[in-house]
Order: structure tokens, then C-alpha cells, then sequence
């Protein structure tokens, strides 16, 4: 199955049920005939740009975001991205240096919106640490926290 099917099916799941993990995604597809694992689940998450919202009973489920949404998590990440002084890079590991007070609450807004393919963060209080699971998606962060807005 092509991509871009797979992210139409996903959208309608979204639509028909409450999915809470991205494991349920996989078994819902295959219910559907489509095999995927939960890394391409997790990547096309990231490509739809999907959030988790609260069903009002402590619950979470992943959903589409409203355009009001999207342009709040495009100022959140611009406001994560100021705080940042350099990126430096060594293979697959990046080091966020910070405005002071910073790193935690950039490692915060990276788990919540930006995880994919990160294996592990250490964060002080002027720096984050970052180890990601390929050379590439090291590049690719880098790229986004340094590109001009």
C-alpha cells in the first residue's frame, strides 16, 4: 500500500475510534489488510502532525489538530527554537546549549511533540543532550532547529 493511502486510512480510524497508542494503530490496520510496525505508524503520526487530546475523563486519544491548533504548536516550536544557542553534532547525537533555565523545558516540548526516532535525552539546566537512533534523523533535527523561520 502506498503512503499516502496509509495516511487516508489513518485519518478515517481517527475518525471511528478513540486510539490511545500508537501500537492500537498497527492492529487496527491490520484489521484492515494493511501490515505496518509501530516505527511507520510512529512516523506518519509525526507526518500528520497529530496530537493526543483529552476525552474529559483523563483519557487521551491521538486526533487531527485544528488549524487554531496547528499555528499554536508552530509558536510553541518557535518559542523552542529562540531559546536555543547552538547545535553541535557528533553522528547520531546532538547537543542543544540553551539560555539558561531552558534544556528542561526543551526536552519537555521534544518529547511531547517532536520523539520520533530519539533514543534518549539528558537535559541540565543550560543543555540537552539528544541521542537519536540514526545519523540521519540527527541531520534532520539539526536542520529544523537551525533553519530560518
Amino acid at each position: 500500500m502506498r503512503k499516502k493511502d496509509r495516511l487516508k486510512e489513518i485519518t478515517k480510524l481517527l475518525n471511528e475510534v478513540k486510539i490511545t497508542k500508537q501500537e492500537e494503530f498497527v492492529i487496527y490496520l491490520k484489521q484492515r489488510g494493511i501490515l505496518v510496525t509501530q516505527a511507520t505508524v510512529s512516523r506518519d503520526i509525526s507526518e500528520l502532525g497529530l496530537i493526543k487530546i483529552s476525552d474529559g475523563q483523563g483519557n487521551f486519544r491521538y486526533a487531527l489538530p485544528t488549524t487554531q491548533e496547528k499555528a499554536q504548536l508552530n509558536a510553541i516550536f518557535l518559542h523552542y527554537k529562540q531559546s536555543i544557542v547552538s547545535i553541535r553534532q557528533l553522528d547520531n547525537q546532538l547537543y542543544f546549549q540553551t539560555i539558561a533555565g531552558s534544556a528542561m523545558a526543551l526536552k519537555r516540548y521534544l518529547v511531547e511533540n517532536e520523539s520520533f526516532g530519539v533514543f534518549a535525552m539528558i537535559a541540565d539546566d543550560d543543555g540537552l543532550f539528544v541521542v537519536l537512533e540514526t545519523v540521519q534523523l540527527a541531520n534532520k533535527y539539526k536542520e529544523k532547529f537551525t533553519q530560518e523561520a
